[in-house]
């Protein structure tokens, strides 16, 4: 095993700070052109230095672990370990800090370095039920209680890492509403974690924070009241949302009907008289047809790519990342159906009006729209924002944010075919252009993209 280590080099000698090159270890480096550097021995490990920058004296070093190939360290070189036997007939050594366990007759080529454990480690000889003594890395003479091999237990609210069966680390639970966990999986063992129960395996409210489990540990996800909401639980989860009763209510805005030209294709179009929903289809609106079991959860694997994750702990902000077949199935459990891109641009200007913009001309700002600017995306919040934010961005007949916040979901109609298609910015763009239709592939959800609704209108 190769490990790398680079750093700047620094010593004090004498209470004097010496300048230009510095001492580390064994490595001694003259005051005017750093020296030169050997190789030397950290423990079983054989460390070859060298100068990334000779300006600053900056040593790039690495190690090779030696007990890898069963080999010790000698002048900073690995070399076969002298065969030694164990001391009576079975005993393992405790030597410099480290813990050599004996292996059949002799010594084991293996050897455990107790600081490398924690701080306070150190190599102990204890019985091994077979008449001998082997050595171990340890806070005690005392095993742990649960743990024979390597893992983790709780002592009352006190967090205890094992290795070998033997505390090697301690650590008191003592944070604001913290116990000690143990947990299903994870190297550790058991952690310090909050009293928290975790039990649906999905996001629940504690109070006005959202908390998810991972491996039965609780963990706080997002603070709602930072955000000026609360926590509710809707759809089967826990969410952020405005109004503490669950998310905001499926609103549709009628939109009169008639006769316009598109702007970039120039088709002449003839609209009934419809309804489309007031904003982009939210994160707990969503959740809400997850729970009826006739959405299915967008991408997990779009939805990492948020940074940080917490914005989907937001049920006002749109949800993305979905395909068109389930934007598809939302608007049909609504009773509606995803638009095509000329209900959507009629929409967009005020009932099919000379405009490019709901506001009328001029380019988009973040004054008017969510959109990315010098600020950062999503006017410096690095993420989508709940419906209506801009009241620019809003048309006549009161639908919101068809310039920014995210991308729609539409259909284009096209040699009397529907193809999937997407209208409109989002966050991340720079200058939106929504007269622009484009194809889009209908199995694949974006971080950008959301959808909203429209049905005919009410009678």
């Amino acid at each position: 095993m190769l490990r790398e280590i680079v750093g700047v080099v620094l010593f004090v000698a004498s209470g004097a700070l010496l300048s230009g090159c510095y001492v580390i270890g064994a490595l001694a480096m003259a005051a005017d052109d750093c020296g030169e550097l050997k190789p030397y021995c950290n423990g079983d490990y054989a460390v070859t230095p060298s100068y990334e920058t000779s300006d600053d004296c900056i040593v790039n070093a690495y190690e090779t672990d030696c007990s890898e190939h069963d080999q010790t360290c000698r002048d900073g070189a690995c070399v076969a370990r002298p065969k030694e036997p164990c001391p009576n007939g079975g005993d393992g050594v405790c030597r410099d800090g480290r813990a050599i366990r004996c292996a059949g007759e002799l010594l084991s080529p293996h050897i455990d370095v107790c600081a490398a454990y924690g701080i306070d480690a150190e190599c102990r000889m204890v019985p091994d039920g077979s008449g001998h003594a082997q050595p171990v890395c340890s806070l005690s003479d005392e095993p742990c209680e649960t743990v024979t091999g390597d893992g983790g237990e709780c002592q009352g609210t006190t967090r205890v890492r094992c290795v070998n069966g033997y505390p090697v680390e301690k650590e008191v639970c003592d944070g604001p509403g913290e116990v000690c966990r143990v947990a299903s999986a994870g190297p550790d063992g058991a952690v310090c974690a909050l009293d928290l129960p975790c039990g649906s395996g999905r996001t629940e409210c504690d109070g006005e924070r959202v908390y998810g489990c991972k491996n039965g540990i609780p963990e706080i996800l997002r603070d709602c009241a930072a955000l000026s909401t609360h926590c509710v639980e809707t759809g089967g989860r826990g969410l952020c949302a405005v109004d503490e009763t669950g998310p905001r209510d499926i609103a549709f805005r009628p939109i009169e009907g008639g006769t316009f030209q598109m702007a970039r294709s120039g088709v002449i179009a003839e609209l009934a008289d419809y309804e489309m929903l007031e904003t982009e289809v939210t994160i707990a609106q969503y959740a809400e047809c997850e729970a009826a079991g006739r959405c299915s959860a967008p991408m997990a694997e779009c939805q990492v790519e948020f940074t940080p994750r917490s914005p989907w702990l937001h049920g006002d902000l749109p949800v993305t990342c979905v395909t068109f077949a389930q934007a598809v199935a939302f608007c049909e459990f609504v009773g509606a159906e995803v638009p095509s891109d000329v209900e959507w641009e009629y929409a967009l200007r005020n009932g099919g009006a000379d405009v490019t913009f709901p506001w009328g001309e001029g380019p988009a700002t973040c004054a008017e729209a969510i959109l990315d600017d010098a600020s950062g995306q999503g006017c410096g919040r690095g993420e989508p924002w709940p419906g209506c934010s801009r009241a620019s961005d809003v048309t006549e007949q009161g639908v919101c944010d068809l310039v920014g916040n995210v991308e729609e979901w539409v259909t284009i109609f096209q040699s009397d075919v529907e193809w999937p298609g997407e209208r409109g910015g989002s966050y991340q763009y720079a200058q939106p252009d929504p007269l622009v239709s484009g194809f889009a592939t209908a199995e694949y959800g974006v971080l950008e993209r959301g959808f909203r609704c429209v049905r005919p209108a009410s009678p």
